[in-house]
């Protein structure tokens, strides 16, 4: 039986009066990837089959559901096992909440995220029932849906499968992709014309992608991975353009290949240069620091999705309202997590691009204001509290620098989680790994004679894209549940100022343990703990501190982290 698809409307809800944009997607992607197409927040997106008497396979489009990584799924009736019996059309499954409706009179099951209350995603299932009542069945990964046909009680199962598309040999099913810039592109989806399409590189994104495009010239794989080059190419014939049989790629600094209206992104930084290796269909990127990636094309049809890699505290930050906001060059928001590291949980964020701001330590000793005071005499676009400090003298107790002279040293008391260090030279971050026995203070001249400014904090929870182990310091309310901040970057060079909030209500605060979750599933490739509990504090100039504090009031500290 030829299997169908009708990939039906992904409705944008954008405020105000401005018309309605349509988009549309298909289920190529793996578990964890994200198609860039860019659209409002609170999407709703549907799939569905083409009719109900071909309803076996449909796609699912939204947040990993809990039952697996897979997100396909298909309808059947079930002659076999009972019916849910009740009336209950919702049901909840790890900060999900599932209800069962009818719209337009064919069954559906709507996701909602239960912390932001947003619409997520719509399983359309082709059926025209009445529903009755809706079960969650996690160890089959199924919906069980009792419905009325007539005066018949019917059980149908909705089956979150891994099973891949199977192709229609007639070619003929067809999505129409609609950007936010306006243009569309109308793909013939077995033909692999446009399987994936992105307007930019997704930093520490997946390593898999799907390439837009017509078929390219060393074949008919249109899946490719992107990977660092386990060789050492012969770049010196390389260049930001090439040609090959008659087609010119150009490879654009943020990473993207682009070749007549079609795109590739690749997801490298600070792209410099390309080499087109035609005898192993791959191309070859270079970046400033000359690091090498391989962009090597495969015959994959469709990705086998991989078990076991959902990751549902991802899910949850990337599905969230945070509700952002634009002051100049900073975007900031904030979000409440019902379930997030398994706690209720309320973060601030402000985020900008390093290059377009330039970042500092702003250090008064002795200080008699806090961090949103300090920033504004400092003149900060945005600001974030610092590193430890006696908080009866309001000094500084681990190692700062400021303009080539040292301000403090570290306490003994504070060696255990001052682990990293955070410096500024021309307004650019750097993060490195510090211990306050074996760094001397010749090595801390050195650092300061190479940075403009540097601080001493900790734990550092991330470097160069690794996790860090050693972030435990053995003191039970240090390494508890508490009130954090954070600073790090992403691999495109956007800054994260971060605060945790905690001892408030629908904020319980993280371990430092979870300090590293956050950092990774915020795609954090730096990223290093801040001063936390009461000092915690995020500013945005013209917004004020957007974040709660434990502590009623801003407390006074001696330095902070700005950018402006």
């Amino acid at each position: 039986m030829k299997r169908k698809f009708l990939f039906l409307l992904l409705s944008l809800m954008i405020s105000g009066s401005a018309a309605a944009q349509n988009a549309y997607a298909n289920i190529y992607r793996k578990a964890g990837d994200v198609v860039s197409l860019q659209v409002a927040e609170k999407q709703k997106i549907t799939f569905s089959s083409e009719d109900a008497s071909t309803c076996v396979h449909g796609a699912y489009y939204g947040p990993q559901i809990d039952f697996g990584g897979c997100n396909l799924f298909r309808v059947s009736e079930n002659t076999v096992d009972p019916a849910p019996s009740g009336n209950e059309l919702t049901q909840e499954l790890n900060g999900h909440r599932y209800v069962l409706s009818s719209a337009s009179g064919e069954l559906t099951i709507t996701d909602y995220v239960i912390a932001s209350n947003s619409v997520s995603a719509t399983i359309a299932t082709g059926l025209s029932y009445t529903p009755k009542a809706l079960q969650l069945v996690p160890d089959s990964r199924t919906f069980a849906i009792a419905c009325q046909d007539g005066s018949t009680t019917k059980r149908v199962d909705v089956e979150l499968t891994p099973f891949a598309y199977a192709k229609d040999a007639a070619q003929t099913n067809v999505v129409n992709i609609t950007k936010a810039d306006g243009t569309t592109f109308t793909s013939n989806v077995d033909a692999l014309s446009d399987l994936y399409y992105s307007d930019a590189p997704e930093a520490n994104g997946p390593s898999s992608k799907v390439y837009t495009g017509s078929p390219i010239w060393f074949g008919e794989g249109h899946c490719f991975k992107r990977i660092p080059s386990a060789h050492t190419p012969d770049m010196s014939a390389a260049a930001n353009t090439q040609t090959l049989n008659g087609t010119t790629y150009t490879l654009a600094a943020n990473g993207v290949i682009t070749f007549g209206s079609y795109s590739i992104a690749t997801g490298v930084a600070n792209a410099s240069k390309m080499l087109i290796d035609a005898d192993s269909r791959r191309f070859v990127i270079a970046n400033t620091g000359g690091t090498c990636y391989d962009i090597v094309f495969t015959d994959d049809y469709v990705y086998a999705p991989a078990a076991n890699t959902t990751n549902t505290n991802t899910y949850l930050l990337t599905s969230a309202d945070w509700g952002w906001q634009t002051r100049g060059n900073v975007t900031y928001g904030k979000a409440t997590f019902a379930g997030l590291y398994n706690s209720t949980q309320t973060i601030a964020i402000a985020k900008y691009p390093e290059t377009q701001l330039a970042t500092a330590v702003y250090n008064v000793e002795g200080s008699t204001k806090g961090t949103n005071g300090l920033a504004a005499d400092a003149g900060a676009a945005v600001a974030i509290n610092g590193s430890y400090f006696n908080m009866s003298t309001i000094k500084s107790i681990t190692a700062l620098w400021v303009n080539g002279t040292e301000v403090a040293t570290t306490d003994s008391g504070e060696k255990a989680r001052c682990t990293g260090i955070v410096g500024f030279k021309n307004g650019q971050m750097s993060m490195w790994q510090y211990n306050a026995d074996t760094n001397t203070a010749t090595d801390l001249a050195n650092w300061g004679s190479q940075y403009d400014n540097f601080l001493a904090t900790g734990p550092l929870l991330r470097l160069g894209g690794t996790s860090m182990t050693n972030v435990k310091t053995g003191s039970s309310s240090f390494d508890g549940v508490n009130p954090r901040s954070m600073i790090g970057r992403t691999q495109d060079g956007t800054v994260y100022m971060v605060v945790v909030e905690g001892r408030i209500a629908n904020a319980d605060g993280l371990k430092i343990e979870n300090m590293v979750n956050l950092a990774e599933d915020l795609g954090l490739v730096d990223a290093i703990n801040l001063d936390g509990g009461g000092s915690s504090t995020l500013y945005v100039n013209g917004a004020g501190v957007v974040n709660r504090l434990s502590g009623g009031s801003v407390r006074k500290v001696p330095n902070i982290i700005i950018a402006k």
